[in-house]
């Protein structure tokens, strides 16, 4: 059901997808309990469903539960903890909380690079994901200034005087 849900993600079919992915999580969740990696795997599958349609939200808190859970079972420095680091960062720079996800990446980056080295390909996406994250947020201030620019000259043009 889990790799079906995944297909029915990528042909965008979101309603179908994410109705399986919560089934599947609602019975991984009962058979294997909410601390078993296969239930935190699909929490994943959920979020990433999600993350299609833009719910980012939803993504960010099902991606933070299973943060948690990865981090008291595997370990902070664990791949799959890594993962889910990513994945919540990610989710926050969809959500323009650009400063945040901009730490979780360096903690990620930094993590990877010690345990991978520097030209491991998931070093190297960590790389570009925090890259992502610095152009979003340069381009986010770009869009302020102009803004704040044509206000100004709005008010200077309406101005009494003039």
């Amino acid at each position: 059901m889990k790799n079906l849900a995944s297909t029915l993600t990528e042909l965008g079919r979101s309603n179908e997808a994410e109705s399986m992915d919560r089934q599947v999580l609602e019975k991984s969740q009962q058979t294997m309990g909410l601390d078993h990696l296969g239930s935190i795997s699909s929490m994943n599958s959920l979020a990433i469903t999600l993350s299609k349609p833009g719910q980012y939200e939803e993504v960010l808190w099902l991606q933070s539960e299973a943060l948690k859970q990865k981090d008291r079972i595997v370990g902070p420095d664990h791949p799959l903890t890594l993962w889910s680091i990513s994945n919540d960062a990610i989710a926050l720079r969809e959500l323009g909380q650009y400063e945040q996800a901009e730490l979780m990446q360096n903690e990620v980056l930094k993590k990877r690079q010690r345990a991978l080295g520097p030209d491991h390909p998931f070093t190297v996406l960590a790389m570009d994901n925090l890259y992502a994250t610095v152009n979003a947020r340069r381009k986010r201030n770009e869009e302020d200034s102009k803004e704040r620019e044509q206000a100004q000259s709005l008010h200077h043009s309406c101005s009494p005087g003039d």
